[in-house]
């Protein structure tokens, strides 16, 4: 038995909607996939894995139909992410305007990542961005080379493991 490979999208709703909107779009897409995280106001993940057979289109290409049919049937613009989990799906919408989609396939997250600002990543806050910039590192991809042990040292043993894991992926 294979294991597929996961397709998580981010999309980011631009504009403001209210409930009956919002619902609208959340009907819509969970006639691509059944697999469908609310975020109100203004975002809605998806699990794309199970309808890529069902399609019979790649990853990106059931996103791109997504964003249409939100705009030619609600006129909603959006913009997309697109990866291999939540959180990169997540990092990759942030960085995308209205209008795109940002994919990162699971072969190339490492180095999508590394020249990414600490900060973009989950967790790192103002206090452990300022405690992390102190000792220069200010690149994703500094974190990832970091020696857990190192990490451990500045942030603590629970975030140093949480960052390390979060920094490679």
């Amino acid at each position: 038995m294979s294991i597929r490979q996961r397709h998580i999208a981010q999309l980011y709703l631009h504009g403001s909607l209210n409930e009956e909107q919002y619902g609208h779009v959340i009907e819509l897409v969970s006639g691509v996939t059944p697999h469908v995280q609310e975020m109100p106001p203004d975002a809605v993940q998806l699990d794309l894995t199970s309808a890529l057979r069902y399609f019979g289109l790649s990853p990106y290409d059931v996103v791109q139909m997504t964003m249409m049919r939100l705009k030619a049937l609600y006129g909603i613009d959006s913009s997309a992410g697109l990866a291999g989990n939540r959180m990169l799906a997540a990092m990759a919408a942030d960085v995308s305007a209205p209008g795109e989609t940002t994919w990162v396939p699971a072969e190339q997250a490492a180095a999508w990542l590394r020249p990414r600002p600490v900060t973009a990543l989950p967790g790192i806050g103002r206090g452990t961005a300022a405690t992390l910039g102190r000792y220069g590192l200010h690149h994703i991809g500094q974190l990832a080379d970091l020696s857990p042990a190192t990490l451990q040292r500045l942030l603590g043993a629970g975030t140093a493991r949480l960052l390390a894991e979060r920094a490679r992926g």
